[in-house]
């Protein structure tokens, strides 16, 4: 899902994709997925303001980098006694390793006060986080319809399959395939991401149609104070039980080509990259 990018938050902003995901995407889910986007940047979330943003953000950077090193300086090293200056040498490294660990322990601190002021900050700013991030459901609901909003939600679920069918379409190539791919074998390669896409999502609808009906959901001011965010079950339910709205943007032949030219070159570079280097596995953000 696209996401608006915090080190624009002052001067331009810019919406950072996930070109695996996105090129699996239908057209129609595109659109909702790029409105869902820019719903969660307006004013309403506070999240994405320009200074509790920012302030999440240093904080954030800083608790990281005060990280201390685990009490590496908690011991000081024992020195022979037959060496020259074995007391001087020895008292020495006794007084640096206490100032270290008067350093580690202030690091500690400084850390700790950071964590629980970001923690403060997301605690104090989730109503209005969980709020905007409705509305912004609702606002790509208008704009791409009900339906292809749902799609782009259901299909962040995707994410971890599309990567290790990469991956596998990478170790296919280079292991299966010993002749050298034929022109357009960039086209094959995402082709098939989407074909794969495409089976995974009906399968999920196979799954999902012998399953009861979910109840519907509570409003959002009622929502548990235990949960951080609202989960993608609860805005689905949601989305599901609201009015359908019909698409007021939708793509002709000439737009959805003039959207695979540009995407041409950054799919090439993708690829390039991806059968060179392999795709990382690992979990997500």
């Amino acid at each position: 899902m696209p996401s608006s990018d915090g080190a624009a938050r002052i001067g331009k902003r810019c919406l950072v994709l996930g070109l695996p995901l996105w090129a699996a995407h239908p057209p129609q889910q595109r659109i909702a997925a790029v409105a869902q986007a820019l719903g969660r940047s307006a004013p309403g979330d506070v999240r994405n303001g320009a200074v509790v943003g920012s302030a999440l953000e240093s904080l954030t950077a800083g608790s990281w980098t005060m990280r201390t090193g685990g009490g590496r300086a908690a011991v000081a090293p024992r020195v022979k006694t037959l060496v020259w200056y074995a007391e001087e040498v020895d008292e020495g490294s006794r007084r640096f390793h206490a100032r270290g660990r008067r350093v580690e322990w202030l690091i500690w601190l400084l850390r700790k006060a950071m964590t629980g002021t970001a923690r403060l900050l997301l605690r104090l700013t989730r109503p209005t986080a969980r709020r905007a991030l409705l509305e912004a459901d609702d606002a790509a609901a208008r704009t791409a319809s009900s339906q292809a909003t749902v799609g782009a939600l259901r299909d962040r679920r995707l994410e971890a399959s599309i990567g290790r069918e990469m991956h596998r379409l990478v170790i296919e190539k280079k292991t299966l395939v010993r002749a050298q791919a034929p022109e357009g074998a960039q086209d094959d390669f995402w082709k098939s991401v989407a074909e794969h896409a495409a089976r995974l999502r009906e399968q999920e609808d196979l799954a999902e149609s012998s399953e009861p009906e979910p109840s519907a959901p509570e409003s959002p001011g009622s929502a548990p104070a235990s949960t951080s965010d609202v989960s993608d079950t609860l805005r689905l339910a949601r989305l599901a039980h609201a009015p359908q709205r019909p698409a007021t943007i939708t793509l002709d032949e000439p737009g959805r080509a003039r959207v695979e030219d540009e995407l041409r070159l950054p799919k090439e570079a993708v690829e390039r990259l991806t059968r060179r280097d392999g795709v990382p596995l690992a979990g997500r953000s």
